[in-house]
């Protein structure tokens, strides 16, 4: 029997596993819904710590407020933004272009609209700048969300009419927007969220798969007999880890992707090798149920007692045969020699030859 671990558990198991490499086994015999459960609740903390605490942290940011400030009047109606002048500014780490005589922004090799500019040009320029790492760029009916990084440039295209659709929002201007903008802020970070979660869990177990190959390989190197299947989920919770201890650090910390991908490739090759030095823990009885606690311990504390239990009622039994002899013996009978003397079955008994002596006589 396997001692289950709920979710919450596993993923705290994740970190103790860095140390101690056996859990790592352990949890691999976890159940299959209950794996899924664990990268639900990984991705959710992941897309929490990106979107909902990076959009209250958007919103309470005194860049933002200097960019609708400097930004001219504007006025959002059935899907069309209309904008007084052109805005072309960068604020920190962030560039906004908002050029609403444009109808549409439009990506090369993506987009099939008939009508609408080609934003790529613009996009390439304004990465030039390697202390930018995030741009928005603003038309009278769409918006393009781009994030750089390391070397790789990311595009996210949005309609107006989806993203105030979503809220019932038909009417706005610049006054309700600087009035309640971390509201919307916040609203579009839940929306992200909700969108972003299932994509972010389903490629846990995509990249888990990648990890796993570069496990055989180094499974061949140190000449270990794990399947490919044991190998696929000890990556899982490595990555479930790496996933969870990155979101909460990027709270603090910033540094680029591609510092990200190098140092969990080395962190990685280095804890499977640990992982494929050490071996599986040697099975034993109470690995069968469930390692030193919960029913294996209970199973194994059984044991012990009814092996006590024999020999203390064989002890007892010897004992009470040995008093039952005591009692047939006479303490006399030790003295003659005749406690262990063997009877003679053709001996007469003493009577019988005394009478027949005085009979001849």
């Amino acid at each position: 029997m396997i001692e289950k671990i709920n979710p919450f558990k596993q993923i705290i198991e994740t970190m103790k596993a860095f140390y101690y490499t056996e859990i790592f086994y352990r949890l691999r015999r976890q159940s299959t819904g209950s794996k899924f459960l664990v990268a639900l609740i990984a991705s959710a903390i992941a897309c929490f710590c990106t979107f909902i605490i990076g959009g209250w942290k958007f919103g309470r940011d005194k860049a933002w407020d200097e960019i609708m400030q400097a930004m001219p009047d504007f006025t959002y109606s059935d899907g069309q933004l209309v904008c007084e002048a052109t805005y072309d500014k960068k604020v920190d780490e962030f560039y906004l272009v908002v050029d609403t005589d444009v109808n549409a922004w439009t990506i090369a090799g993506q987009d099939k609209e008939a009508k609408g500019i080609d934003v790529t040009n613009k996009i390439n320029k304004v990465m030039q700048d390697s202390s930018v790492d995030k741009a928005v760029f603003v038309s009278r009916t769409n918006m393009v969300m781009v994030q750089k990084r390391g070397n790789e440039i990311s595009h996210s295209k949005e309609k107006w009419t989806d993203v105030f659709g979503l809220f019932g929002i038909t009417g706005l201007t610049k006054a309700q927007v600087q009035g309640g903008y971390k509201r919307v802020i916040m609203m579009i970070a839940a929306i992200l969220f909700f969108v972003v979660l299932p994509f972010r869990m389903l490629g846990v177990f995509f990249y888990a798969m990648l990890w796993a190959i570069i496990a055989l390989l180094l499974n061949a190197i140190h000449k270990s007999e794990e399947d490919f299947t044991t190998l696929y989920w000890i990556s899982f919770y490595m990555q479930i880890s790496f996933m969870v201890i990155i979101a909460l650090l990027k709270l603090f910390v910033s540094w680029r992707t591609r510092v990200t991908v190098i140092a969990l490739l080395i962190y990685y090759i280095i804890m499977m090798s640990r992982v494929l030095k050490n071996g599986a823990p040697v099975e034993n009885v109470s690995a069968n149920y469930g390692g030193s606690s919960g029913f294996g311990a209970v199973q194994d504390d059984f044991t012990s007692f009814m092996r006590e239990s024999e020999t203390s009622m064989m002890t007892q039994n010897i004992l009470s045969e040995v008093e039952q002899q005591e009692t047939f013996i006479q303490p006399d009978s030790f003295q003659r020699g005749e406690a262990f003397a063997q009877p003679d079955p053709f001996r007469q008994p003493e009577e019988s030859q005394e009478s027949g002596t005085s009979s001849t006589e």
